[in-house]
């Protein structure tokens, strides 16, 4: 097939053979992940359900129920009650799960472009002086810094920038 095949192809619109696989690949590629996930999901469940005995679990928190004085509740809902409590809980572990992973991997990241940033000559005395006054200005403390001084260093007739925090006490 040559290329203004492909093209006269293309342009018989949404139900072209090259669209449609293309369309039918798009969809297979985002129902895919979805189908796995739940199907993992399901499998975890019924596994934790399988190492426990459900029967028994239904029947004892039937009883605790009973002897508090409240209703009876179904045994049929109270394994759904738990099915949902288990699913709620093997979300939350996934989510702390990938807020760890998540939070590390970021630090990392952090790190190592802190590591480039400061073997830049030059740019390295900026960027460190930037990042110091972005983290103090970050602290918890709303007033971090009562002044802005101009100091006379590193020798005589230079000046720097810097931020009076707090005074000196005499003694």
């Amino acid at each position: 097939m040559t290329g203004n095949e492909k093209k006269d192809e293309e342009k018989k619109g949404i139900w072209s053979s090259v669209a449609f696989r293309k369309n039918f690949l798009t969809g297979l590629f985002i129902i895919l992940p979805i189908a796995l996930s739940v199907s993992v999901f399901v499998f975890v469940i019924n596994f934790i359900l399988g190492l426990f005995r459900v029967d028994q679990i239904i029947k004892l928190i039937s009883k605790l129920i009973e002897r508090m004085g409240f209703e009876k509740i179904d045994a049929a809902w109270l394994k759904v009650y738990l099915i949902l409590a288990l699913i709620v809980f093997i979300i939350s572990i996934i989510y702390l799960i990938g807020l760890f992973a998540r939070y590390i991997f970021m630090r990392k990241i952090i790190s190592l472009m802190d590591k480039i940033l400061y073997k830049i000559p030059i740019f390295n005395k900026i960027y460190m002086t930037v990042k110091q006054i972005a983290v103090a200005f970050k602290s918890a403390r709303a007033t971090i810094f009562k002044n802005v001084v101009l100091i006379e260093y590193p020798r005589k007739g230079l000046y720097t920038l810097g931020f009076l925090t707090m005074k000196a006490r005499g003694q």
